[in-house]
């Protein structure tokens, strides 16, 4: 039986700790997955590395704009994979 995590987990401890981010840092994450979109064509691997950036950037909401445009992306990216 396999058991699918929302996250990756690593064994070691250490490597599952998320550090904080700051909003700079969180808009720059945003920017780089609308880079991603932008600027590749829409297959399973622009949605692969756009999710990446995307679960970094939601795992704090700290500014309300752009965690809900993360949502929103995030959103988008369910919606064409189905």
């Amino acid at each position: 039986e396999e058991i699918l995590l929302e996250k990756i987990k690593f064994e070691d401890d250490k490597e599952n700790a998320v550090h904080d981010l700051t909003i700079l840092d969180q808009s720059i994450l945003l920017a780089l997955c609308l880079d991603v979109k932008n600027s590749n064509p829409a297959d399973g691997l622009t949605g692969e590395q756009m999710g990446a950036y995307l679960s970094r950037l939601l795992d704090h909401h700290d500014d309300w704009m752009v965690f809900s445009t993360g949502l929103l992306e995030r959103a988008w990216l369910e919606f064409e994979s189905s």
